[in-house]
């Protein structure tokens, strides 16, 4: 009698089917989770930025005083919209979700592709309508520190990075936070390394806009100032150079620095429509979309150290 061959075997059985998508494309920030939001009432939030400062002095007896006011100028930070929909064909959501929900799977995948969007313009944003400014072009580029004028660029040093963390005066010198992708970090550590010290760790409480979770998480750390790895941050071309990276410090807070944006009618974060049909096919959408922006109150609470060698 013949042995039951394992081609009719598979015919009576069937692999395992793990619940859920793991996933795969995933980009290290932990940074945007750690940004304060300022909500507004308008399509953007509006500062008044001091220009000049407002004239004083000492005055002999019956000497005149100063009565120089300041200048002020206005800078406008446009909320952007970040949005996606989701369509499932009601076939599939009835007939092909006994393992997984085809709706409340593409949903939270969605979420995931519309957070991406909005952690890499924090970084990379370009301000041109519809997209709001992010970091690379808010900074000033008074505060830009070149680690080489050379085409081939300038290695990180410790005293660049001291260099870089001594440009943000926006609360009196104290830094909130220092910027760097992978690469930076491991030259960084390196250096650390080198002059006979361990790593620094700083602990720091997160709150993730886009999946509500909270907790609290180490990081590498210099002077105490946390440093967040984010591989939003890329190379860039630095006089005729390519390939060169770049590391930013700053200060967060409402008044002071660098804040995220929301309207005022609702908390942060990921809005999820209730579920609509489609005019055209038999299918069932949500739309997942996020209200958002950046804005820096200082110039002064921001700076960049730029062309630097990955070598």
């Amino acid at each position: 009698m013949a042995s039951l061959t394992m081609a009719q075997a598979a015919l009576m059985t069937q692999d395992q089917l793990i619940q859920g998508v793991a996933k795969h494309i995933l980009t290290v920030d932990l940074f945007a989770n750690t940004l304060p939001f300022v909500p507004t009432n308008a399509k953007a939030l509006v500062i008044n930025r001091e220009l000049t400062e407002s004239g004083s002095g000492f005055v002999d007896i019956n000497g005149s005083t100063d009565s120089t006011g300041a200048t002020v100028t206005q800078d406008s930070y446009p909320l952007g919209r970040i949005v996606g929909d989701v369509e499932v064909d009601d076939f599939e959501q009835v007939a092909m979700s006994s393992i997984n929900d085809q709706m409340g799977l593409q949903t939270e995948l969605k979420s995931k592709a519309v957070g991406r969007m909005w952690k890499d313009k924090i970084i990379t944003g370009t301000g041109t309508f519809p997209q709001f400014s992010g970091i690379s072009n808010l900074v000033d580029a008074s505060q830009i520190i070149e680690a080489s004028s050379t085409t081939s660029g300038g290695a990180l040093t410790l005293a660049l990075l001291d260099q870089l963390i001594d440009q943000v005066t926006a609360k009196d010198g104290e830094v909130d936070f220092i910027l760097m992708n992978a690469t930076m970090r491991r030259k960084f550590r390196a250096l650390v390394r080198a002059q006979g010290f361990s790593n620094e760790e700083v602990e720091l409480g997160f709150l993730d806009p886009i999946t509500g979770d909270r907790g609290t998480q180490k990081i590498h750390a210099y002077d105490g100032i946390p440093i967040f790895r984010n591989d939003f941050i890329g190379t860039e071309t630095v006089n005729s150079g390519s390939g060169k990276h770049r590391i930013y410090a700053g200060v967060y807070g409402e008044g002071e620095g660098l804040v995220a944006l929301s309207p005022a009618d609702n908390d942060p974060g990921i809005r999820i429509s209730v579920p609509f049909l489609s005019e055209t096919k038999d299918a069932t959408l949500r739309r997942v979309k996020m209200y958002t922006g950046l804005a820096l109150y200082s110039k002064k609470a921001l700076a960049k150290l730029s062309n630097l060698s990955a070598a």
